[in-house]
């Protein structure tokens, strides 16, 4: 994760806190995509890497999501980036469609935040 998107993350906990959500950061890389099974809603944050590529560290979290049931699972993603990209935010389109794939129900469109 990069420190903006723990920022941003970090932020997003703050606000659900305030509303008495019991909220869990964790990182994608080392962690088992099948650890999302035992939350209800799922609010995930990537940067973009390259020319709108995932980042290294979020790349076999992104496989292993192919392989596990998120039907009824309420999600939500964001990330941060530059518009001077063509591929803005990538990332989070990218985690969007594996997630809606999967059976997940997007409750908001992906929040895409220009750093610039």
């Amino acid at each position: 994760m990069s420190g903006n998107t723990e920022s941003i993350a970090d932020l997003i906990k703050v606000s659900l806190d305030a509303f008495d959500h019991e909220v869990v950061l964790q990182e994608m890389e080392g962690m088992d995509a099948e650890e999302l099974l035992a939350y209800d809603g799922i609010i995930l944050g990537s940067y973009t890497w390259g020319d709108g590529e995932l980042p290294f560290e979020a790349e076999d979290f992104h496989d292993d999501l192919e392989n596990i049931d998120l039907a009824g699972k309420k999600v939500a993603v964001f990330g941060s980036g530059d518009t001077a990209y063509e591929l803005f935010c990538e990332a989070v389109t990218i985690f969007e469609e594996r997630l809606v794939e999967r059976g997940a129900e997007l409750v908001q469109e992906g929040l895409k935040i220009e750093l610039a």
